[in-house]
């Protein structure tokens, strides 16, 4: 049996052992090759080492000695290269330039999935008069159901149109630049980081919806009829088109992002960076700062608008550090595992007779 083993990799001892092993699985006429030993190749690994000489080595009982079997040589080495590249580089992780490089192409796929859908939101603005939608509840505060918005200038109501296209062009494109942002991140995170992040994804999609609607149905409104009685007995409304829909879909944006509270802590338990007792000591904190987030949020009435923006955040927050929980605790349970004592035999042990 003829037995290679790579300058460096292999001790003495560990070229015995490999050395036993492969006259235990290995018949050819003219032996097998090992390389890396216990310490690079698992069982599996030398089978498929083995297999790899196999294909092209010579079998016993053949009536010619054969060649040297070249290509089995090569093969069997390009895949020990393979698997001490993974020994070496076990999460894949690549050199910088190829990381900005990879940079460069997930920045230039959500940018054309952002310029692609762009044109698809202009004309589903154009189609399906997104425009009424939302000075609808403009013109309910107004009690005007004829009530028209104000254009400064000839082109204002292109341009606006073309930033309403935009804005659910950015909607519209949000999974791709998702996906584009995960498949950057993904090879760095572990396993369970992965397990948790990906739900948050689904959940994410929803309290935005969610976020929105409330800001539509509930904020928007009154807001618009607070502003709309405040000294009316001074000041003339005239409403132009830029600014109020600029008011309109950044109070809609805004409780959408603010509803993505829980998938944020979701995400940063995942990570290890909180902990749900962090969570629970800064909680009168975060009342505070929702608070004072509420009152920038939904300007009006001090006391009603502000609580009904205070308590939807208070749950969402309450929601969060239940999520933490759960994360917490499985994180800890498999920490736990990973360190308990093992009660089967290392591998490669021999019983004793």
């Amino acid at each position: 049996m003829l037995i290679l083993i790579f300058t460096g990799i292999l001790t003495l001892e560990e070229a015995l052992k490999l050395a036993e092993l492969v006259e235990e699985l290995a018949h050819w006429h003219w032996g097998a090759l090992a390389i890396g030993g216990p310490r690079l190749l698992s069982r599996e690994q030398m089978d498929e080492v083995m297999t790899a000489f196999a294909t092209y080595g010579q079998q016993p009982g053949d009536p010619e000695p054969g060649d040297p079997h070249e290509q089995g040589v090569e093969a069997a080495v390009a895949l020990a290269d393979r698997l001490r590249a993974a020994r070496e580089n076990p999460r894949g992780e690549m050199p910088f330039l190829e990381h900005l490089d990879e940079l460069r192409s997930r920045i230039i796929w959500s940018l054309l999935a952002i310029g692609v859908f762009s044109i698809i939101g202009f004309v589903l603005v154009m189609k399906y008069r997104v425009l009424e939608l939302l000075i609808d509840p403009v013109r309910t505060a107004f009690e005007d159901p004829n009530l028209q918005l104000i254009a400064l200038a000839p082109g204002d109501t292109f341009w606006v149109t073309l930033k309403l296209g935009l804005v659910v062009g950015v909607v519209l494109a949000s999974p791709v630049v998702v996906y584009q942002i995960w498949s950057f991140l993904s090879p760095a995170l572990e396993r369970h980081e992965k397990r948790a992040i990906i739900p948050a994804m689904y959940l994410g999609v929803l309290l935005f919806s969610a976020g929105v609607a409330m800001a539509y149905f509930i904020a928007l409104p009154v807001t618009l009829v607070f502003f709309q009685g405040f000294q009316v007995d001074y000041i003339e409304h005239q409403l132009e088109v830029n600014r109020t829909l600029a008011f309109i879909t950044k109070l809609l944006l805004g409780f959408g992002v603010i509803f993505e509270l829980p998938v944020v802590i979701m995400a940063l338990s995942a990570m290890g960076l909180v902990t749900p007792k962090f969570l629970r000591a800064k909680r009168r904190h975060a009342i505070v700062l929702i608070t004072v987030l509420a009152s920038f949020l939904t300007p009006g009435d001090v006391i009603t608008l502000t609580l009904m923006m205070m308590v939807p955040l208070i749950l969402l927050y309450e929601f969060s550090i239940g999520l933490s929980v759960l994360i917490y605790r499985r994180r800890v349970r498999k920490e736990e595992e990973r360190l308990r004592p093992s009660k089967e035999p290392p591998s490669g042990s021999v019983e004793a007779g």
